[in-house]
């Protein structure tokens, strides 16, 4: 990947906030400069976190005019599953029927986790096998180019998936206090950063010809349709 200053401005702009609401985070949790949590990337509906609603929205919406115009039913699907995304986000979906999940099975805390921690990898396994039943069937009947869009896509969902899952589960084993907020800083951030890729990468896209934003993935034109 070459980076186009004048292209990829977008990217860079999303990049530079991003880091922008890391270093406010580190401001406001390692010194007095800013009293307000609301500078926090973990804090709920913060200012970090709305500008990730933003982006969700924006993936969202990218993705149903990508297929309206290429006529292209996976598009619908990636469309729904960063719409679900930004309700999840918005309204705690995954934690509060993680909590009920919880309660109703009487699930206990295992390996550092905590019983609700089980509930949420419940409802995030359920709701990701449900995209990604979809997401298979709508590959198979998809173009070539389609195609090597939702391989892209499935790549940075694994890495969304790491940051968003992944650490999250790791800073709640860890147990330490100095140690667990480096690790939800790592966490949070990183979605950020992924999700800015994302948003840059289905903005670049086009319908009228093959060529990719990112083309470093050997899984060019050798995908049959």
């Amino acid at each position: 990947m070459k980076l186009d200053l004048e292209k990829d401005k977008l990217l860079v702009l999303l990049l530079i906030t991003d880091l922008a609401f890391i270093i406010l985070h580190s401001l406001n949790l390692y010194t007095g400069l800013l009293n307000s949590s609301l500078y926090l990337l973990t804090r709920d509906r913060g200012y970090a976190e709305f500008f990730q609603y933003t982006k969700e929205l924006w993936i969202a919406v990218l993705f149903l005019i990508l297929g309206i115009k290429k006529k292209q039913a996976i598009y619908y699907v990636f469309s729904l599953l960063f719409l679900y995304l930004l309700i999840d986000d918005s309204f705690e979906v995954h934690e509060n029927l993680g909590r009920f999940i919880a309660k109703m099975f009487n699930i206990q805390p295992w390996l550092g986790l905590r019983a609700v921690d089980f509930g949420e990898l419940m409802v995030s396994a359920v709701f990701g096998l449900l995209f990604l039943t979809a997401l298979i069937l709508f590959f198979t009947l998809s173009d070539t180019l389609t195609r090597r869009v939702a391989l892209y896509m499935a790549l940075f969902l694994v890495v969304l998936a790491f940051f968003g899952v992944v650490m999250d589960m790791v800073a709640v084993i860890v147990d330490d206090l100095g140690t667990t907020k480096v690790l939800e800083m790592i966490e949070e951030g990183g979605e950020m950063l992924v999700m800015s890729v994302i948003t840059w990468f289905v903005y670049r896209l086009r319908v009228d010809d093959d060529q990719l934003p990112l083309d470093w993935l050997p899984i060019k034109r050798s995908i049959r349709a």
